[in-house]
């Protein structure tokens, strides 16, 4: 494999056709990174320009994937010799350069809608043009599903000051949202959104997709089953200072958790607008929009279980082709855990000698 690098005007500068290793991650929801180590000689930091870009072709895809270089690293060693490690992300930190100028509120407002006026805003047509981001567009040819068809659902945010790349990964965490930036070859950098899609047992409308060593696919799994971040019940502090302020909460579960179940946590959730343009909410109303930021905040305080897993280059299932970052697929150990997953990340790993997968899976529910 052949690997490229570019200028920030992304004119192609070097080929990089002997390297000892390269680590390319990618995220459902934010931004991945990538780490690449090639042996030192003497002008090779001219061919990693800070600012600059790393990319290959992506057979699959179709298209050549590309991230930003932002550090170097030269390491010498008399013994084990010279290289040179480039680091840096992917394109959806293009957004970490713009904040949100001003007020935005997008309380009640519909996912799609608050994330396109915040791109809008900052990025593509702002009032001040220098802050526009050259060839950055909304791609909504790209939206699966189709912009027509896309679900309704609601974020409750308003922001000032944070990143646009916070914003939007907040609002589409909540929402259970991937969302992406690529340049796919017609000059632009494209951002567009993407719902998860159903290839487990638990449905029967897609081929079903499984990772297990009984299926031949998967060499290796870690499993993890962490609970220290996990709270069930949420204090909101809602308007108001002191002895008038006004709170709710909400729980994870059916039923209210008690006793030792029960784990709680406190969120100011002030930010929460108690109006409607000029109109004033009732007090349920309000509790109503409150509960759904508690919602919101227990969803990512959940109990972490995770598969960590390394796939074998000769498998069935190819990603890009039969499954995609943040589709729901079977994983199964010989432990006896099996559980129907998310594919949250997954890490590229190329050598002169080979390409390997290696996905991230969270826990959805037990198969």
């Amino acid at each position: 494999m052949d690997l490229w690098s570019f200028d920030k005007n992304l004119e192609q500068i070097h080929v990089t056709d002997v390297f000892i290793q390269l680590l390319w991650h990618e995220n459902f929801i934010g931004g991945g990174d990538f780490e690449l180590c090639v042996p030192a000689y003497g002008t090779i930091l001219s061919n990693y320009p800070i600012g600059g870009y790393v990319g290959f072709w992506d057979d699959v895809r179709g298209h050549t994937e590309y991230m930003m270089i932002e550090a170097v690293k030269v390491e010498t060693d008399v013994e084990t010799g010279d290289y040179v490690v480039v680091t840096g992300r992917s394109l959806e930190y293009l957004l970490d350069r713009r904040i949100v100028w001003g007020l935005e509120d997008f309380t009640g407002q519909g996912l799609l809608y608050s994330v396109e006026k915040l791109v809008m805003d900052s990025v593509v047509t702002p009032h001040n043009a220098n802050r526009r981001i050259p060839e950055f567009r909304l791609n909504r040819n790209l939206y699966s599903p189709t912009y027509d068809n896309w679900p309704s659902e609601a974020v409750y945010h308003q922001y000032t000051g944070d990143s646009v790349y916070k914003a939007v990964n907040e609002m589409c965490t909540d929402t259970g949202t991937g969302w992406f930036v690529k340049r796919m070859g017609a000059g632009y950098f494209d951002m567009y959104v993407r719902k998860p899609v159903d290839r487990s047992y638990r449905q029967s409308s897609n081929v079903y997709v499984t990772f297990s060593e009984d299926y031949g696919n998967l060499q290796s799994s870690e499993f993890t089953d962490d609970i220290k971040p996990y709270m069930n019940t949420v204090l909101l502090g809602g308007r108001g200072e002191g002895a008038v302020r006004f709170y709710a909460y909400q729980w994870e579960t059916t039923v209210e958790p008690k006793g030792l179940d029960r784990r709680e946590m406190f969120y100011n959730a002030s930010d929460v607008k108690d109006k409607d343009g000029e109109t004033q909410l009732t007090d349920q109303q309000y509790r109503e929009r409150l509960w759904k930021r508690g919602t919101e905040v227990l969803i990512r305080n959940r109990r972490e279980y995770t598969f960590s897993s390394k796939l074998l280059p000769d498998n069935d299932f190819r990603f890009n082709v039969h499954y995609f970052l943040g589709d729901y697929v079977n994983v199964e150990n010989r432990y006896g855990v099996s559980s129907i997953c998310q594919v949250t990340g997954l890490t590229r790993s190329f050598t002169p000698d080979e390409q390997v997968v290696y996905p991230t899976f969270a826990h959805i529910q037990e198969a």
